[in-house]
């Protein structure tokens, strides 16, 4: 990086100084588990100092736990949608299989599922304006 402004070249080493002094090392490290499961686990997260001082505890700003519990949420939200839409898609394909192997015999099954479907609505209907 290159920067014309001395005053603006000392403030940005003074944090970048400020933010190595407050920084942690991470190491992975597998968890303690059978081999086969080690394999599966996701490994864990070791903090220590990088210069052999003792951790500081810091109290954590209302924007930064803001942003980490946004990070958290997404990751949760793409592991479930994960788990939704990979077993949707293995069925919405087998179904497509089946429809391209047995078309009749599934039109028959679709026609009767639809019949079906309508019928619960209609009586979902009439009871639902017969209770107003």
């Amino acid at each position: 990086v290159l920067i014309d402004d001395p005053e603006f070249a000392r403030a940005m080493e003074g944090q970048f100084r400020r933010d190595l002094d407050r920084s942690l090392e991470v190491e992975r490290r597998l968890r303690r588990a059978p081999r086969h499961l080690q394999r599966v686990l996701p490994s864990g997260l070791h903090r220590r100092p990088s210069g052999g001082m003792a951790i500081p505890r810091q109290r954590r700003a209302s924007r930064e736990l803001r942003g980490r519990a946004a990070v958290l949420a997404r990751t949760v939200i793409s592991a479930a949608r994960r788990s939704v839409y990979g077993p949707i898609s293995a069925g919405l394909v087998l179904l497509g299989l089946l429809f391209l192997v047995l078309p009749r015999p599934m039109a028959y099954v679709f026609g009767v599922i639809c019949v079906w479907f309508a019928i619960a609505a209609g009586f979902e209907a009439f009871k639902r304006r017969s209770e107003q």
